[in-house]
């Protein structure tokens, strides 16, 4: 047997410590089997545990990635999790040249998913790293992924953001106005990262413009880049996404309405469908 392969105890459930498939601030993500199945295995340190994870394991929709199990030992936790191509960042660099749904059909995929989600009290950290390509089987879905930084939200639809390490990147101008200090998320502030994430699926940069900027410039309503659109179909509904207040963003339900007539003839995810990158 592979010295670098791990079973945990659990005859159903392998993965391979030398089969790295990614890292981030929560854990490190390995090629693994369950039940002869190829998934994810995402492996986090006990004292670093977020239970926000598991709220994958009571979400059933096409469109968010499926947690199949997960198991401790002493000192880790691991997720068993359903296995994707890649992620939207890579996809926006180049560097996945995969099958992907047309432009409308991510960007409804998206919606709906998201729409999903926030029936089911969840805020997300909504940046193109958490958003997964799925692979063909035998179609492709674009789903959303790592949970460890959600958060529960209260009846009026908010939740506290204290912990929470999003990316400023990706947020709402109201939570980077107030930055250090206590602010809550809400289904407003996630459809403003949604809509930085739609046009930079779109275009291959940030609406806010280069690295150094961002952040200013989300604080000053600058979207420097937002002519890139010119007359791309998403554009009316990518500038409300990113209004600069709240209250002025378009909600889900308008935004799926919007971009209905624009998805192929095909039913949304239809193979005929699929495109190379």
């Amino acid at each position: 047997m592979d010295e670098e392969l791990v079973t945990l105890g659990d005859p159903s459930l392998s993965f391979s410590r030398s089969l790295i498939l990614g890292k981030g601030n929560y854990g490190v993500v390995f090629s693994g089997k369950y039940h002869g199945k190829d998934v994810a295995v995402k492996r986090i340190e006990l004292e670093r545990m977020n239970q926000r994870e598991e709220a994958l394991f009571h979400l059933d929709h096409e469109h968010v990635v499926k947690l199949y199990h997960w198991r401790d030992n002493k000192d880790f936790r691991f997720y068993v999790l359903e296995l994707c191509a890649a992620n939207l960042d890579e996809y926006c660099k180049g560097c996945y040249t995969g099958p992907i749904p047309s432009e409308a059909e991510v960007l409804y995929q998206l919606t709906t998913g998201l729409e999903y989600i926030h029936l089911k009290r969840l805020h997300r950290d909504i940046k193109p790293k958490n958003i997964l390509i799925s692979k063909p089987d035998p179609i492709v879905r674009i789903k959303w992924a790592d949970f460890g930084s959600s958060k529960l939200v209260n009846d009026n639809g908010s939740c506290s953001m204290s912990g929470v390490r999003g990316t400023k990147d990706w947020t709402a101008p109201e939570h980077i106005r107030l930055l250090g200090a206590s602010c809550r998320g809400s289904k407003p502030s996630d459809i403003f990262s949604a809509g930085l994430v739609f046009f930079y699926f779109l275009k291959k940069v940030h609406p806010f413009g280069e690295d150094s900027e961002i952040e200013s410039n989300i604080k000053n309503n600058q979207p420097v880049n937002i002519d890139d659109l010119a007359d791309h179909f998403s554009k009316p509904v990518v500038i409300k996404m990113i209004a600069h207040e709240a209250k002025d963003r378009m909600a889900l339900e308008e935004i799926i309405r919007k971009l209905k007539p624009f998805l192929p003839p095909n039913p949304p995810g239809d193979v005929d469908n699929q495109h190379a990158a």
